[in-house]
């Protein structure tokens, strides 16, 4: 499941806060940073179809 979350929302603030990200858009996978910036797509169909995500629950929050 990909969630999109609205920066200037409070959910998107208080990411932005924890993370800190340098750029937007911010992604997590399970609630961990995963990236910010130029999404590197490969890397994220890497980790999600190695199975280092369980598939019933994966998301993904871009703020």
């Amino acid at each position: 499941m990909v969630r999109v979350v609205e920066l200037e929302s409070t959910e998107g603030a208080l990411l932005v806060a924890q993370h800190r990200p340098a750029m937007n858009p911010l992604v997590l996978v399970d609630g961990a940073y995963f990236s910010s910036g130029r999404l590197p797509r490969k890397k994220l169909v890497k980790l999600l179809t190695a199975g280092a995500v369980p598939s019933a629950s994966t998301s993904a929050v871009s703020v």
